[in-house]
């Protein structure tokens, strides 16, 4: 089942990657990952987690994740890649093992501990994103 904002990212992605590419949305409602993108002609593949922020980039210093979401996807899937959909841009990062260490935790409003990752490490834009995905795959 994709939601309207992973029908519209969904939708953007595939339309930027070479036919050799296909994306699968995960059928479990309840997955930890929302897609995964394979090249048919090697026989490789990378997980995605996509968010839709409603704000621009420029609003905050840093972007957060459940660190507990982190961990679950990286024992279960290995390495991934993070998509935030903004108002105004799409920004990534690959979150590996390095990446818990590498940024500050604090407790959200929930009382859930997040991972604070600076939106300077993140790339932008949908063509680097296609450009990044071909390289790792």
């Amino acid at each position: 089942m994709l939601l309207d904002t992973e029908q519209i990212f969904y939708t953007d992605l595939i339309a930027y990657l070479p036919d050799r590419y296909q994306i699968i949305k995960s059928s479990y409602k309840y997955c930890v990952v929302d897609f995964m993108v394979i090249n048919t002609s090697l026989l490789k593949f990378i997980y995605v987690e996509h968010k839709r922020r409603y704000f621009n980039k420029d609003a905050f210093n840093t972007i957060w994740i459940k660190v507990s979401k982190v961990k679950n996807i990286l024992s279960r899937y290995g390495k991934f890649i993070f998509v935030n959909t903004l108002n105004n841009d799409i920004i990534f990062i690959l979150i590996d093992e390095s990446t818990i260490d590498k940024y500050e935790q604090t407790t959200n409003e929930y009382n859930e501990l997040v991972l604070n990752i600076s939106t300077s490490d993140f790339i932008s834009g949908y063509d680097d994103l296609t450009a990044y995905i071909i390289h790792k795959i």
